[in-house]
């Protein structure tokens, strides 16, 4: 054997080493990296019916008749889930056609098992929100939209949902002057975003309405109080002083929300136009 061979023989046997120690020091896959390495190959096997049934879901998204249509999504992420147990797109479909189908419990724990495989999700987590809003748990669904939005930068499309998501539950359970400003603090970022401002004035109108059912409550309290014959007891006497709202009073909200900086100066002089109108 010459010289040169002996060197090529010896390069070999390290090399051979070095990969073999290598392999022996190699990571063992996760089980996120397990499921997916399993879906992938599913989807290679069956990936025919699988697109079929996708683009049988895609049609059902585009049709007017989408929401009385979940049933259909839940056949089509059934029969996908058959080929591909876990596939992830069926999973999520499915989560939402449960979700708008009056199905909260199975959706919630859907999602909760994708979770575990992929924690801190800003997408699941949204999704997570979308389900308790819909099924009127607005303080969950609140939670679940500010772990997206701390922990997401606020260029990214997850985040301004769970900010949309986060005004309208701030809205849906009666916390108007806080939907008010934080719908403020985010058009800051999101200038012009449609939904955050119609968050923001559907609460303003909100606050006047309930301003105005007090006042026409205090009206009619008045006049029986003022009627002849009619006895006013101390209670109800203080009861109007305390809780009495003219449209003064309203004008003099929306003013100390202005002051605030929650509405612009065009806001308050449309809802004062509004209140001097029905005097």
């Amino acid at each position: 054997m010459g010289f040169l061979d002996k060197i090529s023989d010896k390069i070999t046997e390290q090399i051979e080493e070095r990969l073999g120690t290598e392999k022996q020091y190699e990571r063992p896959m996760t089980q996120t990296e397990r499921i997916e390495s399993y879906s992938k190959e599913n989807y290679e096997k069956h990936h025919v019916e699988i697109d079929e049934h996708n683009q049988r879901m895609e049609q059902i998204f585009k049709t007017d008749s989408y929401p009385e249509r979940f049933n259909d999504v839940l056949d089509c992420c059934s029969k996908i889930l058959e080929l591909d147990p876990y596939n992830f797109n069926a999973k999520i479909n499915a989560i939402t056609a449960m979700s708008r189908n009056g199905k909260p419990k199975p959706a919630i724990n859907t999602c909760k098992s994708l979770l575990k495989l992929y924690p801190n999700n800003p997408m699941l987590e949204n999704l997570m929100g979308e389900i308790y809003w819909y099924s009127e748990d607005y303080g969950s669904a609140i939670l679940f939209f500010n772990s997206v939005i701390q922990r997401t930068p606020y260029t990214d499309h997850e985040a301004l949902k769970a900010k949309q998501g986060k005004g309208e539950s701030l809205y849906m359970c009666g916390r108007y002057d806080e939907a008010i400003e934080f719908c403020n603090d985010q058009l800051l970022l999101h200038e012009n975003d449609e939904e955050l401002i119609d968050v923001k004035m559907k609460s303003l109108e909100k606050i006047q309405e309930l301003n105005e059912q007090t006042q026409k409550a205090n009206e009619q309290t008045q006049k029986a109080n003022d009627a002849p014959d009619q006895p006013t007891s101390d209670s109800s006497q203080n009861q109007n002083n305390t809780s009495d709202v003219s449209i003064p009073d309203q004008i003099s909200k929306f003013a100390k929300l202005k002051e605030q900086g929650l509405i612009s100066d065009e806001e308050f002089n449309e809802m004062k136009q509004k209140l001097m109108k029905k005097i």
